[in-house]
């Protein structure tokens, strides 16, 4: 740019020249200024006139220029578009990756879940492994046989003492049970079964094994801790000696001693169950030797022994080494009609390690004597 100043009268002109130094990053921020001559001025052109056709040129350049002007116009009005759309769908990508963002979040939290409830699952599994160990050393050593059946009356678990009764392999598990042949001939234990299921009332029964020897078997529902129904458990407990000593019994002098008393006379074993009954017995309650004998007294004529003191007196008598007299019992028996009794019981003390005996007397009492009296 030219500047003029004035100088000891004179007026100088001098040509001032700013450059900006940014080539390193030394010399940034930084202006190169140089004082210099001036340059002449160029020399006065003549006029022009203008020729009629550089006029029609003038004005094609001139419709030329503006056509580049709208054309540059809509190429940015399309770009500032294109901006736009650019930034919205910024604003959308941000958008999804705070979403993503967010699930990541809670994958995360769930993933922490899961590795929780596994290790809880994995802590029931060794408890129900412990549990199961425990169940199957004990099936594995009692000597009581032990069979649970499912609701299909399929095989579920058992032992081997139940193995030794009902024919029983390992291969056998998740097979019906109808399929396998026991031991058991003259006991109809499945059908049994199949009625303790419905009704839900246990049931207990002897039976005799193919080689004679004699077992105590019990049926009851199987439930789980909610208490749903899932099947029944059989158990068979071995009274094979409980037997001989039965038979021993009938050939003993005790049974003859029964015999010569014309009172009603009955021979309970430690569990309450009738071993012996005498003539006058059979002949008073009009009841068979085969309903009777192994049966327990309280079910004897449809329950009708089934009297709750006579229970509480009896069940004393094994513990307690008991025994008691001149209890009056008065109860209209089916078969044999009104009787008053008056019973009395005592305990034969066990020997040679045989199970105790209790021996139960009955006496007409008076009110019965008078009214036999006044029927006859």
């Amino acid at each position: 740019e030219g500047v003029r100043f004035e100088q000891e009268g004179s007026t100088e002109a001098i040509e001032i020249t700013v450059t900006p130094l940014g080539q390193t990053a030394a010399l940034k921020g930084l202006l190169l200024v140089v004082l210099g001559e001036p340059r002449p001025s160029a020399a006065p052109q003549p006029d022009i006139v203008a020729e009629p056709g550089s006029r029609q040129r003038e004005a094609e350049l001139e419709r030329e220029l503006l056509a580049t002007r709208e054309y540059l116009q809509a190429t940015v009005e399309e770009l500032q578009s294109a901006n736009e759309e650019s930034l919205a769908v910024n604003e959308e990508l941000q958008s999804a990756n705070e979403e993503l963002l967010t699930s990541q979040e809670e994958a995360q939290s769930v993933n922490e879940e899961l590795v929780t409830l596994n290790s809880e699952l994995n802590t029931k599994l060794d408890e129900l492994q412990v549990a199961n160990n425990d169940l199957t050393n004990l099936l594995t050593r009692v000597d009581v046989g032990i069979l649970f059946l499912d609701r299909e009356f399929h095989v579920r678990r058992f032992n081997r003492a139940a193995a030794e009764i009902v024919n029983l392999i390992p291969s056998d598990v998740g097979r019906p049970i109808s399929h396998i042949s026991s031991r058991l001939p003259n006991a109809d234990w499945l059908t049994t079964a199949r009625v303790v299921f419905q009704s839900l009332v246990p049931h207990a029964a002897e039976v005799e094994r193919d080689d004679g020897r004699w077992y105590s078997m019990h049926i009851d529902a199987y439930r789980t801790s909610e208490n749903a129904v899932e099947g029944v458990i059989l158990t068979f407990s071995e009274i094979t000696l409980l037997k001989q000593v039965e038979q021993d019994l009938r050939h003993a002098q005790i049974g003859e001693l029964v015999e010569t008393v014309h009172e009603p006379l009955i021979v309970l074993d430690a569990g309450l169950r009738v071993r012996q009954a005498n003539r006058a017995f059979y002949r008073s309650f009009g009841v068979d030797p085969r309903e009777t004998e192994g049966r327990l007294l309280y079910e004897l004529g449809s329950h009708q022994w089934d009297i709750p003191r006579l229970r509480e007196l009896l069940e004393t008598i094994i513990p307690r080494d008991a025994g008691f007299e001149g209890f009056e019992v008065e109860h209209e028996f089916e078969g044999a009609g009104y009787r008053h009794m008056v019973l009395n019981a005592r305990r034969l003390d066990a020997r040679d390690g045989r199970p105790d005996l209790i021996l139960l007397a009955i006496e007409e009492g008076q009110k019965g004597k008078r009214d036999q009296a006044h029927g006859a």
